[in-house]
Formats: C-alpha cells, structure tokens, sequence
C-alpha cells in the first residue's frame, strides 16, 4: 500500500507490554522497562500507526507507556486454510485426543497437566495425550513426546485433537490457543487475560486456576464422561475464531485502514 505522508511506518503488535502478574512470574527471563522503553521511542515518531489485536491489549498498552500515535485494533489470523478446517468433524472417537504445545514445560503448566491424568479415575477411559515440549520422558500407553515438529506434523496434531490443554502461569497473546480455536479443538487453558479471551468458560471448553492440577482433571473429566458436551464444545471454539480472527474479517479491517491513509 502506498501510504501518504500522515503516516510513516506502521506498527503491529500482539505483544504489547506485560501485566504485573506475568512480569512476576517471569522477571528472571524478562525486562519490562526495555519493553516501555522501546515503545516510548516508537511514539516520538507522530507519523507511527500502532495496531493491536485486542481494545484492553490496547489500553493496558497506551496508558502505560502514554503513547500518543494513533491506535488501531486489528486481531491477527492465521495462515491455514479456513474452507479445509471448517469440513473438521466436530464428533468424537472412541478414543479421546489430547494435545499440549509448549516450549517450556514449567512455564507452559505440562506438569500440572500430567499431575492430573496420574489420576486413578482417568485410567478408565480411552485416550491419547501428544506432548510437544522440551521434556526428556519415555513414551507410556497413553501419552507420547515429541520436542521438535515440524509445521505440518504440528497442523496435524491440532487436526485430530479433541482437546488442547494449555495450562501456562505467563502469557503476552496465547497464539497455540488461536491456533487450537482454528482446528476445532475444545480448550482446557488459565482463568486470566489474555488467554481467556481464546476461552469463554462451558461454551468452547474450561478456565482453570493457575498451577491447579485439580481444576485441570475436573475440566478433562467433564468432557471425558460426556462426549456430547465436548462434540459441543469444539464446534463452539470454530465460532469463536470465525467471529474474531477470520482471514476474512483480517483482510477487511487492513482494507479499511488503507483506505483511510492511502494517498
């Protein structure tokens, strides 16, 4: 797009400046003053653009950083093919899959999850966990680890998951649940901003307290005892990503913008 001269450089970001809580819990691996700064030194340019995904994203973002440029919202998308994932079926198998992506297993809440299906209750059930994190463990009978996949390997384990499990104590955007939404998988993640924005609790799956092995095995329990609940909540995490981060809805709000600024 050939922008006139209001606007020099655009900015997207989804991920903005952290809250407290994710700072406390990460301040070892994160500098939030860098992050303020860098923004602050982006604002003194008044022909900057910033998009955001999300309108507290936005806020949280401005008032902390006391921007000045315009802002915009514009919620990503993803680049898998909509038309193909839509044709998804939304039943369940006899054998219930699970799946968890996460690079750090501490951070990302995998051994909270695993605390949860040691449950004895579990082991009467029909299902399979597939881990993706850098985690030395043998392979059991129902659960399987992998540290490096590719792009199409990880697209076909979102595809044949029932249920996405994403307990993570710190996170700036939740891109794995976005992703999750978009391969109909019902969601299993941590009552917070802003991963609760990917999680509308008993529509399209559960919201479990931080570090709360206990709220992990009731939420799997639930689906596991009623395949009808969990065929429902699938179907309802579809919605959610076509009612907010469509390619459609993406490549008309970028339209928008253009149009505005265009020369």
């Amino acid at each position: 797009y050939n922008f006139d001269k209001k606007v020099q450089r655009i900015i997207w970001s989804t991920q903005g400046i952290m809250n407290k809580s994710y700072y406390i819990d990460y301040k070892n691996k994160v500098s939030i003053e860098s992050d303020i700064e860098l923004y602050k030194k982006i604002d003194k340019n008044k022909k900057t653009v910033f998009l955001f995904w999300d309108k507290k994203f936005a806020k949280r973002t401005k008032e902390i950083c006391n921007l000045k440029s315009v802002i915009k919202i514009i919620p990503p998308t993803l680049p898998v093919e909509e038309k193909i994932n839509e044709k998804i079926k939304t039943d369940v198998k006899k054998k219930i899959n699970l799946l968890f992506i996460g690079k750090s297993p501490k951070v990302k809440g995998l051994y909270f999850l695993l605390d949860a299906l040691d449950d004895v209750k579990f082991k009467k059930f029909n299902y399979h966990l597939n881990v993706v994190s850098n985690i030395d463990k043998a392979n059991t009978k129902n659960i399987s680890y992998f540290k490096n996949i590719t792009e199409r390997e990880k697209n076909n384990f979102l595809r044949e998951a029932d249920i996405f499990i994403f307990p993570s104590i710190a996170e700036t955007f939740g891109y794995s649940l976005m992703e999750a939404l978009a391969y109909k998988c019902a969601v299993v993640t941590c009552n917070y901003y802003p991963l609760n924005t990917f999680c509308k609790n008993r529509y399209n799956g559960f919201l479990v307290r931080k570090n709360s092995s206990r709220d992990i095995r009731d939420s799997l329990f639930s689906m596991f005892k009623n395949k009808r609940l969990l065929k429902k909540f699938k179907g309802n995490s579809f919605k959610i990503y076509n009612d907010k981060f469509s390619k459609k809805n993406f490549i008309k709000k970028i339209k928008n913008l253009s149009e505005e600024y265009e020369r």
